[in-house]
C-alpha cells in the first residue's frame, strides 16, 4: 500500500517574520503529490530535481502561489514513472525564468502541459516560456504532445535545443486545437 507522502517531511526553509532563507536547489524523493498548499517560500528556487519518484502523480496541485516558482531555471524530472504531465496551465503560464527542461524515464507522461479544462477566460494570458532555451526528454515513451500551439507563436523566442529519444508515440511537438487560435494561427509556428 503507498503511503501518501507530503513535502512537509522535507526539510524546506521557511518564511519567518518578512524574511526568507534563500533556497536555490532542492532535490526530493518519493512523494505521491507535491506543492498541494503555498506553506512554503520557494521563491528563491532555481533549480528543481525530482528523481525517483515512482509514486507521483502530480507535482503542482491546489491553491499554489505561482510566485514561489518564479526563479526557477531548471527542471529535471527522472524516473517518475506514474506521472502524466509536468505542468498544470497555471504554472505553465507563471515560469518566466525557466531556461532548461530535462525529462527522463518517465513512463507515464503523456503531455508536458496538462490539458486547460477551465474557461477561456485564463487564455488572456497565454502560455509561453521565454527563456526556455533547451529540451531534453529521454525514454518517456507514451508522450504524445510536447506544446499546446499558444508557445508556438512567439513564446519560445530563446528555444535552440530540443533533443528528443526515446518517444515513440509522440504524434505532434504543438497540440493545435485550442480553441482561441484560428486555422491559419494554427500553421504559423514561430522559433526564432
Amino acid at each position: 500500500m503507498t503511503e501518501k507522502k507530503q513535502i512537509s517531511n522535507v526539510a524546506v526553509p521557511e518564511r519567518r517574520g518578512g524574511t526568507s532563507t534563500c533556497t536555490k536547489y532542492l532535490t526530493i524523493s518519493n512523494f505521491e503529490e507535491l506543492f498541494e498548499y503555498s506553506g512554503y517560500n520557494l521563491s528563491s528556487l532555481k533549480i528543481l530535481k525530482l528523481s525517483e519518484l515512482t509514486e507521483l502523480r502530480v507535482i503542482w496541485s491546489g491553491p499554489i502561489q505561482v510566485e514561489h516558482f518564479q526563479n526557477l531555471t531548471q527542471l529535471t524530472v527522472i524516473d517518475c514513472r506514474r506521472l502524466r504531465y509536468i505542468f498544470s496551465p497555471t504554472i505553465a503560464r507563471n515560469l518566466p525564468q525557466l531556461c532548461t527542461l530535462i525529462i527522463s524515464h518517465c513512463e507515464e507522461l503523456e503531455q508536458i502541459i496538462e490539458k486547460d479544462q477551465t474557461s477561456s477566460q485564463h487564455h488572456l494570458h497565454p502560455i509561453c516560456f521565454p527563456n526556455l532555451s533547451s529540451v531534453t526528454i529521454i525514454n518517456s515513451e507514451n508522450l504524445k504532445c510536447l506544446f499546446p500551439i499558444t508557445p508556438a507563436h512567439g513564446g519560445l523566442q530563446n528555444l535552440d535545443r530540443l533533443h528528443l529519444k526515446r518517444v515513440s508515440k509522440l504524434e505532434q511537438v504543438f497540440e493545435g486545437d485550442e480553441s482561441n487560435v484560428s486555422k491559419e494561427e494554427e500553421k504559423v509556428i514561430r522559433l526564432p
